[in-house]
């Protein structure tokens, strides 16, 4: 499904997601935010026009979080 779509809509729901994501779970999670700097700059890249580079990050971004033992859903 989302290889049909552009890098910027690809790039748009990751950064979406991982918004939803942390939304819900920062709050009962407070440690997670520490991440919120890497998706910040995922979210910079992507107004700058770099899809692909933001979703490199927001990529980076998720795995930190699997590794840490939070791994965010794929976008659907």
């Amino acid at each position: 499904m989302l290889s049909q779509e552009s890098p910027q809509d690809r790039s748009r729901a990751l950064l979406e997601n991982l918004n939803d994501w942390l939304q819900v779970t920062a709050p009962r999670e407070p440690q997670i935010s520490r991440i919120i700097p890497v998706v910040c700059e995922a979210l910079q890249l992507y107004r700058a026009g770099q899809y692909q580079a933001s979703m490199d990050q927001s990529q980076k971004a998720m795995d930190i979080l699997e590794r840490v033992g939070y791994p965010v859903p794929a976008p659907r």
